[in-house]
């Protein structure tokens, strides 16, 4: 868990720059709804990367 703003505001842009991604994507002339989706199923695979990597991001689990 964030414990100070700092931290908060990292993981909040963590947050948003996919969606600035996506919404790209969406207001590119001629997008479809099909590019939106695999704009969308190509962060929810980079997001479950970094979080099932190996080995984890943190040694806590000792």
């Amino acid at each position: 868990m964030p414990t100070n703003e700092k931290e908060i505001n990292v993981n909040l842009m963590e947050r948003l720059h996919p969606l600035k991604r996506v919404k790209r994507i969406a207001q590119q002339e001629g997008a479809t709804l099909q590019d939106v989706i695999a704009a969308i199923e190509r962060e929810e695979a980079d997001i479950n990367e970094m979080l099932y990597q190996k080995p984890a991001l943190s040694n806590s689990q000792q």
